[in-house]
């Protein structure tokens, strides 16, 4: 058997040298603090991010836009011809309009400044269970993705047959975010597939998989412009659904 090698000429080599490398995406359980922190400021990025959502909900919703854009009508109607006395002062009721709306809006910022990633999956004293699992996707050297998973195991649920295994289990996410630029790609739906098999895999195939409430994102959609979370919410279910049928449809091949 002869082995055949084919060298590059060194102008392919610098052209190969020179061609960006694809980053490799991974997903995996973390198993270092540092890990765990770096996956958990992911989902203190994603609750402040919700403050603009928030906002943009509020700035638009009609029964506030409505009203206010007929005071700007009316101010300009007011000012005559004093047209720089007209966009001065429509400018300062802009400002002030926004700045009410960052300040509605504040606490979600102050939900995310005060998010503390270590007892956050770390359970209370009062519970003996185990500290969360944390799992992220990797993208290169960027985390884009975090599911934070806390299992509760149903006492002598290993002795049970298979089918059976992990019945009265329960893995609560409480947490699930996909970094902005990488959302509607489908990275958000192959976390929730990887911590759906990994939940199988550790409680047992019977074991119920739901989103804990509250959770690290939850927003009391009682309140005031909160539909845009509402809608967020029902998606969120939606997509674990399909990713806890897609793990099962697998396991049954």
């Amino acid at each position: 058997m002869s082995t055949t090698q084919t060298q590059m000429a060194p102008a392919e080599v610098t052209k190969a040298a020179s061609e960006p490398q694809i980053p490799e995406l991974t997903y995996t359980v973390a198993q270092t603090t540092e890990e765990k922190r770096d996956a958990l400021r992911l989902v203190a990025d994603t609750i402040a991010q919700q403050r603009q959502v928030a906002s943009t909900s509020i700035i638009f919703h009609p029964a506030v836009l409505a009203p206010f854009l007929a005071v700007l009508a009316g101010l300009v109607y007011r000012s005559g011809r004093d047209l720089v006395g007209a966009v001065i002062l429509v400018s300062g009721v802009i400002v002030a309009y926004l700045a009410s709306v960052q300040y509605y809006t504040y606490f979600y910022l102050q939900r995310a400044e005060n998010f503390n990633w270590r007892n956050f999956i770390t359970p209370s004293a009062d519970k003996p269970e185990q500290q969360d699992t944390v799992m992220f996707a990797r993208y290169g050297d960027n985390i884009i993705a975090t599911v934070v998973l806390r299992l509760d195991g149903a006492k002598n649920s290993s002795k049970k047959a298979l089918p059976l295994r992990g019945k009265g289990s329960t893995a609560r996410i409480r947490a699930w975010a996909t970094r902005l630029r990488y959302r509607g790609t489908g990275i958000g739906g192959d976390m929730l597939r990887e911590a759906v098999a990994f939940a199988r895999s550790s409680l047992g195939p019977a074991a119920d998989i739901e989103f804990s409430y509250p959770n690290a994102h939850t927003v009391d959609t009682t309140r005031h412009f909160t539909a845009p979370f509402a809608r967020r919410e029902k998606r969120a279910q939606q997509a674990l659904a399909q990713a806890i049928k897609d793990v099962d449809a697998a396991a049954d091949r």
